[in-house]
């Protein structure tokens, strides 16, 4: 699988980066070099230590910044409660967002039916085809 990620800012070099990191074959585009510049080094200084300790939970963080006024469902099946994000039922989110983003290939997940009226973002194989 191949995937090109337009804008390599704090979001799409982590995104890439994760990506990658399943196996996905990953090709990355900023055009504006400072961006770029910019989020590699802040890749280098700490997002290198959070993402590979959680990564679901430092995209979450960062897409969930500046945007307030968003309505973000974040579901975690293998947990029941989290301290600082509240979850929502794998199940529930999935029919109520109109973009799901798949970073990690989670059992429940891969029971989903794919859906026609939605953005989905599969980061990890959920729907991949044999």
């Amino acid at each position: 699988m191949k995937a090109c990620f337009m804008g390599l800012g704090y979001i799409g070099l982590p995104s890439a980066i994760v990506a990658a990191d399943n196996g996905i074959e990953v090709t990355g585009v900023d055009i504006n070099p400072a961006s770029t510049e910019k989020a590699i080094n802040f890749y280098r200084q700490f997002v290198q230590r959070e993402l590979h300790r959680s990564p679901a939970k430092y995209i979450a963080t960062r897409v969930m910044q500046g945007h307030n006024d968003a309505d973000f469902l974040i579901v975690e099946p293998n947990i029941e409660s989290h301290k600082v994000f509240k979850l929502t039922d794998y199940r529930e989110a999935y029919e109520k967002a109109d973009i799901v983003a798949f970073l990690v290939a989670h059992d429940p997940f891969k029971t989903l039916p794919w859906r026609e009226d939605t953005i989905i973002l599969d980061f990890c194989g959920i729907f991949k085809k044999n």
